[in-house]
C-alpha cells in the first residue's frame, strides 16, 4: 500500500505533531498530546484516564499484551488513527466502533508476533459497522475471501489486504466505488481480476509477489484502469502484457521486475508510456 496513505492526509496542511511515547508523560501533560506512540513498550493495560487525552487524534498500540480497551476510549471524539497491530487482543471490542471519527484501522498481523487479532465473526461484524473508514489495514488475517463486512465500507480509500490467502475478487468490490489505494500483494492470485476494472478511483495497485508465483496473466481490462498512477506486478510470472495497457496516460511508475518479459517487450511499454517509469531488472 501506499505507506501512511492517509495518515499523511491527515497532517499535509501543516507539520505532525509530535509523537509522545510514553503513557505516563501522556497522561501527565494531556492536553498537548495528539500522537501517542506505545509500540512496544512496557504497558499490560491501557487504563480509562486515556479519556483525559481530549486532543488525540493517533493512537498506536502495536506489540502490547493488552486483552481489551478501556470503554472510556469512545470519549476520545477527534481519534481518527488507531493502530492495533499484533497486541494481545483475541477480537476488537466493542469500544472501537464507538469512536466516531475513526478514518483508519489497522489491525494487521505478522510473522513475528504469535498473539494477534483474528479475522472472527464478531472481529468482522464490528469492522463491518465501522462504515465513516476511510483506510482499513488487515494484512496476514488468514482471509481466503474478502469479507462481505469489508464490502460494506463504502467509505474507504484504501484497504490493505496483502499477505492473506486470497485467489479471487468479489463482484461486489465494486461498490468500493472510493477506493483509491489496494494492496493486494502476497496472496494467491493467479488471473488479474476483472473486477479491478470496476474501481474507477483506483489509483494504487500493489500485486505483486503472489504466492508461488501464481499470477501469470493480465488481461485487456487493465487497459479500462485510466486512473491507475502506479501499478506493481514484481515478482510474479508475468510473461506478456496487454496492448491495451497503452491507455493508462496517467500511470507514473510501473513495477516488473521478476517477471519473466523480454527487453524488447519492456522496450515498447516505455515507447506507448514514455512518461511512466518501467521498474524491470
Amino acid at each position: 500500500m501506499n505507506t501512511a496513505y492517509l495518515v499523511g492526509l491527515l497532517f499535509s496542511v501543516v507539520a505532525a505533531p509530535p509523537e509522545v511515547t510514553s503513557l505516563e508523560d501522556a497522561l501527565k501533560k494531556p492536553a498537548g498530546v495528539v500522537r501517542l506512540n506505545l509500540t512496544r513498550k512496557n504497558v499490560a493495560a491501557i487504563p480509562a484516564d486515556v479519556q483525559k487525552l481530549k486532543k488525540l487524534k493517533e493512537l498506536d498500540l502495536s506489540y502490547l499484551p493488552i486483552e481489551d480497551l478501556p470503554k472510556e476510549l469512545a470519549a476520545l471524539d477527534k481519534l481518527e488513527v488507531l493502530v492495533l497491530r499484533c497486541t494481545g487482543l483475541k477480537k476488537l471490542p466493542d469500544v472501537v466502533a464507538e469512536l466516531k471519527g475513526l478514518k483508519v484501522l489497522d489491525v494487521s498481523a505478522a510473522q513475528d508476533c504469535d498473539d494477534s487479532l483474528k479475522a472472527s465473526k464478531e472481529t468482522l461484524a464490528l469492522i463491518g459497522k465501522m462504515t465513516g473508514l476511510k483506510e482499513l489495514r488487515m494484512p496476514m488475517m488468514r482471509l481466503k475471501t474478502v469479507p462481505a463486512e469489508i464490502l460494506k465500507l463504502t467509505a474507504l480509500r484504501a484497504l490493505d489486504l496483502s499477505y492473506n490467502d486470497l485467489s479471487a475478487l468479489p463482484p461486489a468490490i465494486s461498490g468500493l466505488s472510493e477506493l483509491e489505494d489496494l494492496n493486494l500483494a502476497g496472496n494467491e492470485i493467479a488471473k488479474f481480476p476483472a473486477e479491478l476494472a470496476t474501481l474507477k478511483k483506483l489509483a494504487f495497485l500493489n500485486l505483486s509477489e503472489q504466492r508461488e508465483k501464481k499470477l501469470k496473466t493480465v488481461g485487456a481490462e487493465l487497459g479500462g484502469m485510466v486512473t491507475l498512477r502506479t501499478l506493481d506486478l514484481t515478482a510474479n510470472d508475468v510473461a506478456a502484457l496487454p496492448t491495451e495497457i497503452s491507455a493508462l496516460k496517467k500511470l507514473t511508475k510501473v513495477r516488473l521486475s521478476g517477471n519473466p518479459l523480454t527487453d524488447d517487450q519492456i522496450a515498447a511499454l516505455k515507447k506507448a508510456l514514455p512518461k511512466t517509469k518501467v521498474e524491470f531488472e
